[in-house]
């Protein structure tokens, strides 16, 4: 006997079932049809489109780009400062070292500086402009990663007070240090193809953490000048990222613990860097981006 019809209640219940099933599917076709006031023309050619075979779509995906660059950012140094946090700055390279970055750049105010206040002598661990460029060249980590970096407001005090730019003193005992400017620098395209530009602000602080980044790039976006497609802000030991008129800016943090001058100032001192990782067309356009935050405070559970 066929073992289809053995158990005959059984296939009368699923005959049931499938009756219901395409009643309410018609039912269901009958509804669409009154809704969408279909006359027996467009029921035809609706009946027409679904019986033709399905022909796939001939746009393609749009092509990422796979040239990457991996980059770090370290903000604000501040060395021959007594609350220099050198331990982070050194456990940053290594931790970048690790991450395979192909370069790092540094956003400004290198040293100290001197005298910026009177009582700032005070806090300096090395006084004259020789003594302070052989602390920086024999402390600034050395890990095989090329540095890229501009001159701050700190910095630039040398240059005040005796015409010399310290920065350039550095980088001139440094070859693994490239010094872009005073105040700000533009990245060479060996570097990177994209257009990235460091910034270094002298003027106060906001209560609002993307305030600064947002009137920056509103100045570029406002200017006859070509906007970059990466902004890094140093100065404001903060620590933010924003997209904003298609730029990517990043404030870049600090590698000095608050001072007691930051402290009457109610100014905090955000102790973090950045990793990351920028995918650009050969045009030199930013196909994608990839940030990853580290924190003084992870580093130091890592090494644990």
């Amino acid at each position: 006997m066929d073992g289809r019809f053995f158990n005959t209640s059984i296939n009368t219940e699923i005959v049931k079932v499938c009756e219901v099933f395409m009643a309410t599917k018609r039912q269901g076709i009958e509804r669409i049809i009154t809704a969408a006031d279909l006359s027996p023309e467009d029921i035809k050619e609706l009946a027409r489109k679904i019986g033709q075979p399905y022909v796939p779509h001939k746009h393609k995906l749009y092509p990422f780009s796979n040239s990457r660059r991996r980059f770090g950012i370290v903000g604000d140094t501040h060395l021959n400062s007594d609350v220099c946090n050198v331990e982070f700055l050194h456990a940053a390279y290594d931790w970048f070292k690790k991450q395979d970055a192909d370069f790092v750049i540094q956003t400004g105010d290198l040293t100290e500086g001197e005298e910026m206040r009177r009582d700032q002598k005070f806090s300096l661990l090395h006084q004259g402009i020789d003594r302070v460029v052989k602390h920086v060249v024999e402390t600034y980590p050395k890990v095989g990663l090329m540095t890229y970096f501009i001159a701050g407001n700190h910095d630039e005090a040398y240059f005040k007070h005796a015409g010399i730019d310290i920065c350039e003193y550095v980088a001139s005992k440094r070859s693994d240090m490239v010094y872009l400017g005073m105040n700000e620098g533009d990245l060479p395209r060996d570097a990177i193809t994209c257009k990235v530009k460091i910034w270094h602000p002298s003027k106060g602080t906001a209560k609002g953490q993307s305030y600064q980044i947002q009137e920056l790039v509103n100045y570029f976006v406002n200017k006859d000048e070509v906007k970059p497609n990466i902004l890094v802000i140093g100065h404001y030991h903060k620590f933010d990222y924003l997209f904003y008129h298609n730029v990517h800016a990043y404030q870049a943090g600090t590698m000095q613990n608050q001072s007691g001058w930051m402290r009457t100032k109610n100014l905090a001192a955000d102790l973090s860097c950045w990793l990351i990782d920028v995918y650009t067309k050969p045009s030199g356009e930013v196909d994608r981006i990839h940030n990853r935050k580290i924190s003084w405070e992870q580093l130091k559970c890592q090494a644990k």
